[in-house]
């Protein structure tokens, strides 16, 4: 399976986003907020942009505070000043003159603490006027709506969605080694539910066993009543 990233219709709506917020009005709506099921890519996709821009990560803990993102920023940057005004500054002058976006991953744990972690980010990135993306699961998304001060500063929403069968064609035709047929991958589609994270274990499936038929073309004929991927998620909550 070949490794390089698939600008699917995720990462094009994400770019959309990216797009709009840089062209927005007002300075201070630097936020987008980026959320989907588990398995359709979420930091993937935000991965791949901050790589071609040079984003810093901040990873999201439970009950995380301000002095957590400071020290993460200190690590990333290198940037160590003695006292918060300095410190402040620094931060602000640094992301100002090399226009590096912030990614917040897991980005529902900035909310506690009355949100200061996403705070303090917002104002360094909208003293920059680079991006700060929010990253999180769907089911945490409509937390942000709860606090008024958050959501007003939210320039864009992106929800990342499962994969329709064009999007499924499109990662199979990108990343396969063998010819798949497209009855096979219709079922690829099927039994991932439109989700990136199984389709690539579909893929490696239906790679292995043209391997072992000497195939270059394989198609669902060769692989009837084989499991291609396996949803370990929905198995666990059977098993609660």
């Amino acid at each position: 399976m070949k490794k390089h990233f698939v600008k699917n219709a995720n990462y094009r709506r994400f770019m959309t986003a990216i797009a709009r917020i840089e062209a927005r009005g007002a300075e201070e709506s630097s936020l987008i907020l980026v959320y989907g099921p588990p398995g359709v890519g979420k930091t993937r996709t935000v991965n791949h942009y901050g790589a071609m821009h040079d984003a810093i990560t901040v990873p999201g803990m439970q009950d995380m505070n301000v002095k957590y993102v400071r020290d993460c920023l200190k690590d990333a940057t290198g940037l160590d000043p003695r006292g918060r005004w300095a410190e402040a500054k620094a931060f602000k002058d640094y992301f100002a003159e090399h226009r590096y976006p912030i990614i917040f991953d897991e980005a529902q744990h900035g909310l506690s603490h009355n949100a200061e972690a996403i705070e303090y980010l917002r104002a360094i990135t909208d003293h920059a006027n680079v991006p700060l993306v929010l990253v999180c699961h769907t089911s945490e998304a409509k937390r942000f709506a709860r606090k008024d001060h958050q959501a007003t500063r939210i320039g864009q929403v992106c929800e990342l969605e499962v994969a329709t069968l064009d999007d499924c064609a499109q990662y199979i035709e990108e990343l396969a080694e063998v010819d798949v047929t497209d009855n096979l991958r219709a079922e690829i589609h099927t039994q991932s539910k439109g989700r990136f994270r199984l389709m690539k274990d579909a893929l490696a499936t239906v790679e292995q066993a043209a391997s072992k038929l000497g195939k270059a073309t394989i198609s669902l004929d060769d692989l009837k009543g084989v499991r291609l991927c396996e949803d370990l998620q929905k198995k666990l909550e059977v098993t609660k």
